[in-house]
């Protein structure tokens, strides 16, 4: 860890220090919280935060702000597989409109299986999100029984089409 004075601190923030210039400042110096003030400042996109939270121990208040600033889908999901932080980012995701590929985040890496199950169900699910179900829940038989719905359904299409030719 790097000691930065008072006075190169000064001199730093008078070379108006770019987002990553930051980053680098509270990953790896002394003067985290001048820097984490000045980024806030300079309103940090969500990559800038999910790097915080991923890569440093500011994992908190940049979670916070990155609340604050609407984090997509995909930030949420790339918090719920790479971080400790998925559980809290799995409730956000729960919030806002989840796709199938979101809830099946949620299946294979929290532990809102179950709930992210019931939803994915209710959301037109593809062969590979019954799939999902049947690899990572309890909801097993019911996503069997649609698979095997789905697969009886396709071969009677198959017969009555053979036989109108």
């Amino acid at each position: 860890m790097k000691t930065i004075t008072n006075e190169e601190w000064q001199t730093i923030q008078a070379q108006s220090p770019t987002n990553d210039d930051l980053l680098y400042l509270i990953e790896c110096t002394t003067m985290k919280e001048a820097a984490w003030q000045q980024l806030l400042k300079q309103t940090p996109t969500n990559d800038d935060l999910l790097y915080l939270v991923r890569y440093t121990t500011m994992k908190e208040e940049a979670w916070e702000q990155l609340l604050k600033q609407t984090p997509t889908n995909q930030d949420l999901r790339y918090l719920i597989e790479n971080t400790t932080l998925k559980e809290e980012a799995g409730q956000q995701l729960l919030k806002q409109s989840p796709t199938n590929q979101d809830l099946r985040y949620l299946i294979e890496y929290t532990t809102m299986k179950e709930a992210a199950g019931q939803q994915l169900l209710k959301q037109t699910p593809t062969n590979q999100d019954l799939r999902y179900l049947i690899r990572y829940t309890t909801m097993r038989d019911e996503a069997g029984r649609e698979l095997d719905l789905r697969a009886t359904t396709r071969m009677i299409d198959i017969i009555k089409r053979r036989i109108e030719k």
